[in-house]
């Protein structure tokens, strides 16, 4: 498929990841991915419920969008639900033409308890290939078909982790929230390459407090600010959140112009939460719902509602904050390549390296800096 818009974006892997180019034209010729959810209840150590979707384009659905969905309830003896977890993993329907927001995969994923037993381990994934070709017309630059040229893409990222207790002080430890995410390029003639990756772990503390554990990649030198909303919420006195608001990440790569080459994106996250009125959640791409979802049907819809509404002044993890991006606008290091065999691709969607942006501050919304790494 021949793009004629100026811009073009093309996916290379939160939930949220695009790329694009900017001022060419070229050829997607295939996009295929996977989306997977999964939820397991605990007992103690012991896992005792699974629930576990994949959708996979193009075997269970011809192209995207494809949803998996998972979801446990743990009822007592009433009837009443003491704990929940529910996962949905999204690959979207990829956005070719450059205006909306370019949310090309999502994930949401959410648990709490309010039981003595019950834990929880929520999982969620995306991948996303697309095979592209760009020829010497595309990137109008002195590099013919055939030689090798160098690619400069970015990624954004919009979402949020967060960790949440039902009580003051109490030991957080069992929590944490996993999350991933790599870009790989493949390309006959040339060796694989993998020119972005992060991972972090966001994980509460004996103290009923929150830290990021063992960041890496391009979240290793990431500014990661946590948001505490302390006493905002009824019923939920601990509230931590590591946001994600249109940070941006660039990265470079090489490519043979006139011949095919994959773009891979994976995007993963992993809750783990333990009993007694713990709960975390993660979620980039999509609207925050599956932690509100939860925290409704075991204490009610007021928590959940709550919750929902602080995190939204926090952060926009849908991505639209950036649907009015000009479709024209050059990306920032144009002026730093421009005649020198570099072509410029702009991502709007999963990640970044420029740093957090500015979050209105609320109520009582305090701002700490990162604990450490360890």
């Amino acid at each position: 498929m021949l793009l004629s818009a100026r811009r073009w974006i093309v996916p290379a892997g939160l939930a949220v990841l695009a790329t694009g180019v900017t001022f060419t034209h070229a050829e997607v010729l295939n996009v295929r991915g996977s989306a997977s959810a999964t939820v397991v209840e605990f007992a103690g150590v012991f896992p005792i419920q699974t629930d576990f979707n994949q959708e996979i384009v193009p075997i269970t659905q011809s192209e995207p969008p494809v949803a998996a969905r998972s979801k446990i309830d743990r009822l007592r003896t009433d009837g009443t639900t003491s704990a929940a977890g529910q996962a949905l993993a999204l690959f979207d329907a990829p956005n070719l033409s450059g205006p909306g927001a370019p949310n090309d995969a999502g994930l949401d994923l959410g648990a709490f308890s309010d039981d003595s037993l019950a834990g929880w381990l929520v999982q969620g994934a995306v991948n996303e290939v697309r095979t592209v070709q760009l020829f010497t017309k595309d990137i109008g630059t002195a590099v013919a078909d055939g030689e090798v040229a160098k690619v400069r893409s970015r990624v954004l990222l919009s979402g949020v982790l967060i960790i949440t207790g039902a009580k003051q002080g109490m030991d957080l430890s069992a929590a944490s929230v996993n999350f991933s995410f790599s870009v790989a390029l493949r390309q006959a003639g040339l060796p694989s390459s993998t020119p972005l990756v992060g991972e972090l772990t966001f994980t509460g503390t004996p103290e009923g407090d929150a830290r990021v554990d063992n960041p890496t990649g391009v979240l290793a030198g990431a500014f990661l600010p946590i948001v505490d909303f302390t006493d905002q919420i009824q019923d939920l006195p601990i509230v931590r959140a590591l946001p994600f608001a249109g940070a941006n990440f660039p990265y470079e790569y090489e490519i043979i112009v006139g011949q095919p080459f994959e773009l891979e994106l994976n995007v993963k996250a992993q809750v783990v939460s333990g009993p007694n009125g713990m709960g975390a959640a993660a979620v980039f791409g999509v609207p925050q719902d599956s932690l509100g979802a939860v925290l409704s049907r075991v204490k009610g819809s007021e928590p959940g509602t709550k919750l929902a509404e602080a995190v939204s002044r926090a952060v926009d993890t849908t991505g639209q904050a950036y649907a009015n991006t000009p479709v024209d606008a050059p990306p920032p290091s144009a002026p730093l390549f421009a005649g020198c065999g570099v072509m410029n691709v702009e991502a709007i969607g999963l990640l970044s390296c420029c740093g957090l942006l500015s979050f209105a501050r609320r109520g009582r919304i305090i701002w700490r800096r990162r604990r450490g790494r360890g």
